[in-house]
């Protein structure tokens, strides 16, 4: 799954919950930086922009079939007063909630739906790749991070050998082992 059908499918299963920007990012797995790119290429608008837009499309969506008490619905989809909801929605909609209510439908509004986003899509972007070669063999750049954990390890253990008066001659021979180890590879 792309991230932005993970970021999508996160949305609009909490869509009534609290919602940030930080928290899809942090469920999804990556930072907000890479979250916001990525969602703003893939669909053409930003995350916030889309829960804002599914949340009073579920809104409209209520008042359509006849929510009675637009409060509780404001409360429900994340805002904190009737005033907030009844601003947002006017400026999404170009109408009141009470109008929209009242006419019983939600023909004739930009109303927000699902999206699911194309598996093709274009990362916003693009992965690191390495163009210049390394002074080290390539199993060895490929897996520094053990050679880094190896390193630390025997530092650790230097500082522990120092502690118990053992000599820098036995870390000398550890660190000849592990060099000849690395060699016969």
């Amino acid at each position: 799954m792309s991230l932005a059908n993970r970021a999508l499918w996160t949305i609009d299963r909490n869509l009534t919950g609290d919602l940030t920007l930080t928290k899809v990012a942090e469920n999804c797995g990556v930072s907000r930086y890479h979250l916001a790119h990525a969602f703003g290429e893939t669909t053409g608008m930003s995350v916030m922009e889309y829960v804002r837009g599914r949340r009073l499309s579920e809104a409209a969506n209520n008042l359509a079939k006849g929510a009675s008490n637009i409060l509780d619905l404001a409360l429900d989809y994340g805002y904190a007063s009737h005033e907030a909801f009844s601003r947002a929605f006017r400026t999404q909609f170009g109408m009141t909630p009470e109008e929209v209510r009242k006419k019983a439908t939600t023909e004739g509004l930009p109303v927000v739906t699902p999206v699911r986003a194309e598996e093709g899509a274009r990362p916003a972007i693009a992965p690191k790749r390495r163009t210049t070669p390394v002074a080290c063999p390539e199993w060895i750049y490929n897996n520094r991070h053990l050679v880094e954990n190896l390193w630390a390890r025997l530092k650790e253990w230097r500082a522990v050998a120092t502690r118990y008066e053992k000599t820098a001659r036995s870390f000398l021979g550890v660190l000849c082992l592990a060099a000849t180890a690395d060699w016969l590879k």
